[in-house]
């Protein structure tokens, strides 16, 4: 039963190394210039999806390799691929979703106090 024990243990310890290395990985994601550079990328491609369709899917889909990892919903669609139409629906989801993408929100100054 003590060889359980130490198998257990040993198997809770490999497990939570690896997390903390999938979290490291998930934080340089979050870097700003990677952020900036996939949010280029994901408008660009709505942009050519919105104005050439199933045209523009070839390119569209060669750049999009270079997000993967952005978004988990849309590596998956990306995966499929998919019709014009469906990725850029995606491609929109994706951007509204990731809270690194959104506009900050802008807190507006109480007016000053006048003497």
């Amino acid at each position: 039963m003590r060889q359980h024990e130490e198998d257990y243990a040993k198997a809770v310890a490999l497990w939570r190394a690896l997390s903390q290395r999938v979290e490291i990985l998930r934080q340089v994601n979050l870097r700003e210039e990677l952020v900036s550079h996939d949010q280029s990328v994901i408008e660009q491609s709505i942009a050519a999806l919105a104005a050439r369709g199933e045209e523009a899917l070839p390119e569209v889909s060669r750049e999009l390799v270079s997000v993967l990892g952005f978004d988990d919903a849309l590596d998956e669609v990306i995966s499929t691929n998919p019709s014009a139409r469906s990725l850029l629906h995606e491609l929109r989801r994706a951007l509204a979703r990731n809270p690194a993408t959104r506009a900050p929100v802008v807190q507006k100054s109480a007016p000053a106090a006048s003497t």
